[in-house]
């Protein structure tokens, strides 16, 4: 009985990225519902932010309704890298809101959007 070594490697390989890539999904989805509840629930800092950006508090409700749509989606295995990819576009509108109308420090957004981009990647 003869063993497929590259199939034994690639298997590994596999369930290893599935063991470092759930840590991050989590991770995410964790700060995504505190996100979105803030938004959702009204909070003083939320409103302002989004009075401040300038598009009305609509956007506030669409955003944390996709920021909580998102975080759902990246803890299902089959749609996880559709909640990444969700999440990904949130964060690019979001670094693109800090640094052009903001003018605030795109420290978060960035990270949450390259993790966010690291999970859309390795779940191609």
């Amino acid at each position: 009985m003869s063993v497929d070594i590259g199939a034994t490697r690639g298997a590994r390989a596999v369930r290893l990225r599935d063991i470092l890539l759930w840590p991050v999904q989590i991770l995410l989805a964790f700060v995504f519902v505190d996100a979105s509840s803030a938004k959702l629930m009204g909070n003083p800092e939320m409103v302002g932010l989004f009075t401040a950006v300038g598009l009305g508090q609509w956007f506030r409700y669409v955003t944390g309704i996709l920021e909580l749509t998102g975080a759902v989606l990246i803890m299902v295995p089959k749609t996880s890298r559709i909640g990444a990819a969700v999440l990904a576009t949130i964060m690019l509108g979001a670094l693109i809101a800090h640094v052009l109308i903001l003018h605030a420090p795109p420290t978060t957004p960035g990270i949450l959007f390259l993790l966010s981009g690291l999970v859309v990647w390795a779940r191609r």
